[in-house]
């Protein structure tokens, strides 16, 4: 029942049936480390959980790994976030291929001579 659950949650979030899934895009800096990272708010508000986390600002944002072997969720404070102007589908094309995509020319090619 458990790992039912969880897979189906899984699969609704990525399927974008579940309105509460990706809600954003965005970079979250790991000022130790001297870096950013891409990832997409899941969760602000934690009301049904650990009191703990309630009222300090603080958001769920999932990382994903590269070729999509897995990812991390973290929980961070919202001034760690920068929101990014990518689409939710792009970002996880770039995240999966690890940023290796690019953007299809939206120019028509000339045709291939035969």
């Amino acid at each position: 029942k458990s790992l039912y659950s969880s897979v189906s949650d899984l699969m609704s979030f990525f399927s974008g049936s579940d309105k509460q899934g990706l809600s954003q895009v965005v970079l979250v800096t790991f000022e130790s480390l001297n870096a950013r990272v891409l990832g997409f708010v899941t969760r602000e508000a934690f009301a049904d959980l650990d009191a703990s986390l309630e009222g300090n600002d603080l958001v769920a944002v999932y990382l994903p790994m590269s070729y999509q072997v897995g990812g991390y969720t973290v929980i961070v404070p919202r001034r760690q976030l920068a929101p990014v102007n990518l689409s939710i589908e792009e970002a996880m094309r770039f995240a999966i291929t690890a940023g290796m995509t690019t953007k299809k020319p939206t120019r028509d090619l000339p045709a291939a001579r035969a």
